[in-house]
């Protein structure tokens, strides 16, 4: 039980009722059984396939069409969630992805015209330097 709801030991009958039954689903002998509803044969697929045209709504054009189809875009999104709620807006993934290449693209061109990395290489000569080292260690100016 749950207490103060249900009492515990609490005895609960339930009214069931069949609205559809679709077979059993359960123990299937075959793929066929798996899904009894599934058109098998060419007229059948035909007469669904035209059915589900028939039922299908008119393709909207011009303005509509657009905002339409830019609507049903989909890019994944690490914050979906399984309950369908809608996602804050700065969460949604058409937002944030271009927001976050902006932002390393600004980054980038930041770091870049300040100098504080440049694509230019200072070329040193370590056969020159380490003798001269050497040298100097021989000498006795560095000890």
């Amino acid at each position: 039980g749950i207490p103060p709801v249900i009492a515990p030991s609490a005895t609960l009958d339930f009214q069931v009722e069949i609205l559809d039954y679709k077979g059993n689903m359960l123990t299937d002998a075959t793929l066929a059984d798996s899904s009894p509803l599934t058109p098998r044969t060419p007229t059948a697929i035909k007469a669904e396939f035209e059915r589900r045209q028939m039922a299908k709504a008119p393709e909207k054009t011009g303005l509509e069409g657009f905002i339409e189809w830019a609507r049903s875009i989909y890019v994944f999104g690490f914050f979906e969630g399984s309950t369908g709620e809608a996602l804050p807006w700065y969460l949604r993934p058409l937002i944030t992805f271009p927001a976050m290449f902006a932002l390393v693209g600004a980054t980038f061109y930041v770091v870049l015209s300040t100098g504080s990395v440049t694509l230019e290489r200072e070329v040193v000569d370590m056969d020159r330097e380490l003798l001269s080292l050497g040298r100097r260690l021989l000498e006795g100016e560095l000890s």
